[in-house]
């Protein structure tokens, strides 16, 4: 199964990411991002925060983000809907991808990304 993956490193920065831009969709309103995703241990045993994001890339960021808990290092799904209006506003894209806090700075932490499935609102 391919992944891409980072490491999140030092806890010199406020939050460190991983995004995937694109103008596939331009209004996220009442969609809902599911993400496939795997720590290591070392992830684990930094104390970092993981949340899963979609946001807009550029203008003012504005998005939605979610709260993803691992229990171990087996992959896990996260679905994070958007509730309300979410669209472009003055961005040309979204960005989509988790973002980290906090932790020991442990260089050897590690997060991946299986697969990034955008549901836009069902009419």
């Amino acid at each position: 199964m391919k992944s891409v993956s980072y490491k999140p490193g030092s806890t010199e920065t406020q939050f460190r990411n991983l995004v995937y831009k694109s103008s596939d969709f331009l209004d996220l309103s009442n969609a809902t991002i599911t993400m496939n995703l795997s720590v290591n241990q070392s992830f684990l045993d930094s104390g970092a925060s993981l949340q899963v994001m979609a946001q807009r890339a550029g203008d003012d960021y504005a998005g939605v983000y979610c709260n993803a808990v691992p229990a171990d290092t087996e992959w896990f799904r996260v679905e994070c809907p958007v509730e309300g209006a979410l669209t472009l506003g003055n961005a040309t894209e979204f960005q989509y991808g988790v973002q980290t806090l906090g932790g020991d700075g442990n260089a050897d932490a590690k997060v991946s990304i299986y697969n990034i499935q955008v549901t836009p609102q069902s009419n």
